[in-house]
């Protein structure tokens, strides 16, 4: 559940950490890799290095993420990276490794950043070439998570038939500023559905993706940074892990969400998750506030690329 000091808060009380739409950015450190390098002569190495800053500014820790660094076969080869660990090779021109980061937290407001660095090789142009323009590319993909927790009404008497004034009534929720993730939460809908005796309360739930990268499967995260194609199913979607308020809860099978796993369009999408019938007895329980709680998982890629060029030093 979210919780939080009250100096990291705002007005609302929402930890601060739980703000913003950034989890992971990254960024190639200045002069590495350089805007030029030279074309080998015969017999001749000329290493360079192209460096990823990667910080995790989201309110979620990242395990089991991948960092992929392609470049352009047969212009430029990767020869090592910094660290010890399994490398996988990535098609023809690319190689993948793993990482974890930590995300903003109560003892650490910023969150972990990391720097990677991999060994690179020019190859020869050619004779005739006077330069060739080559990329340098680095892609992410890692598991994230949305949580928020908002007050709701709980609203019993729905037609204002008792006799007694109401502590609250059933109203929209929206939302604002992010969630410390990529996918936001925009607006909550809330509706008391009347039945026999019963009320049925119903959430309709509108998410966005703000974060400026693509939304994946969460279990599509590994295929997406290896040579593998995804597929219409494996994209924009988002899992909802729970939905809960009092002692009603999706996990426990109370709470029923349609559809159970959100498909974006254009970058946004919803979910209906309402109380299943019966279960709140709308006679002997008062009108009352309490948090309604959503999880959401997916997994997340953006790419970062840069453009060199290898001059023929015979050439100039």
């Amino acid at each position: 559940m979210i919780s939080g000091c009250g100096m990291l808060s705002g007005g609302d009380g929402v930890p601060s950490r739980f703000r913003g739409t950034t989890a992971l950015t990254m960024s190639f450190i200045k002069g590495l890799p350089p805007d030029e390098v030279y074309s080998p002569l015969e017999g001749e190495l000329m290493p360079f290095q192209a460096a990823i800053e990667m910080h995790n500014q989201g309110a979620h820790d990242i395990e089991g993420g991948f960092l992929v660094f392609a470049v352009d076969e047969p212009f430029l080869r990767i020869t090592g990276w910094d660290r010890e660990s399994e490398v996988t090779p990535i098609g023809a021109s690319g190689e993948r490794i793993r990482f974890s980061l930590q995300g903003r937290s109560d003892i650490d407001p910023f969150g972990q950043n990391d720097l990677i660095t991999v060994n690179l090789l020019p190859l020869s142009i050619g004779e005739q070439r006077v330069q060739h323009r080559s990329s340098i590319v680095a892609t992410v993909c890692y598991p994230y998570r949305t949580e928020l927790s908002r007050d709701v009404c709980i609203d019993t008497d729905i037609y204002g038939i008792r006799p007694t004034e109401k502590t609250c009534e059933a109203q929209d929720v929206s939302v604002s500023g992010g969630q410390g993730a990529p996918v936001e939460v925009t607006l909550i809908e809330v509706k008391m559905l009347p039945g026999e005796n019963y009320v049925s309360p119903q959430f309709i739930i509108h998410v966005k993706n703000s974060g400026g990268g693509q939304v994946i499967d969460p279990d599509a995260v590994s295929d997406a940074c290896s040579s593998l194609p995804l597929t219409f199913d494996n994209v924009d979607v988002i899992d909802i892990d729970e939905v809960s308020f009092s002692r009603f809860s999706s996990r426990r099978g109370q709470i029923e969400c349609f559809p159970e796993t959100i498909k974006l369009r254009n970058g946004q999408g919803n979910t209906r998750c309402q109380l299943r019938p019966g279960l709140m007895d709308a006679e002997n329980i008062i009108n009352y506030r309490t948090p309604l709680y959503i999880e959401l998982s997916y997994g997340y890629y953006h790419t970062l690329s840069k453009e060199i060029v290898i001059r023929n030093i015979l050439a100039e």
